[in-house]
């Protein structure tokens, strides 16, 4: 059975939800998009790397590298409460 002309789409709709027709963010538009799928374990693994707060972070390899302590001295020029504040990070670094 066909609709008649004058009939109307929507005829018992408020005017609040005629005014939500249209909306995106309408939790009763018909037309939004899907929600994307849920990431997969490997994805979550991927994303978590790094972080460490991660479950998985006493799993990480170590750090190669292991600073010296010239390094770490030169490192600590900027801070005011080491004892090279205010030296030169080259020459803290050149001091041992």
């Amino acid at each position: 059975m066909k609709k008649a002309e004058s009939e109307k789409k929507h005829p018992n709709k408020t005017a609040l939800d005629k005014l939500e027709r249209g909306n995106p963010n309408s939790t009763i538009y018909k037309s939004r998009p899907n929600k994307s799928p849920n990431p997969t374990d490997a994805q979550i693994q991927a994303g978590e790397t790094g972080n460490p707060h991660s479950v998985d972070n006493d799993m990480r390899k170590p750090a190669s590298h292991n600073p010296t302590n010239a390094e770490i001295n030169a490192g600590e020029t900027g801070n005011p409460a080491s004892v090279d504040y205010g030296k030169d990070p080259a020459a803290v670094k050149k001091e041992q």
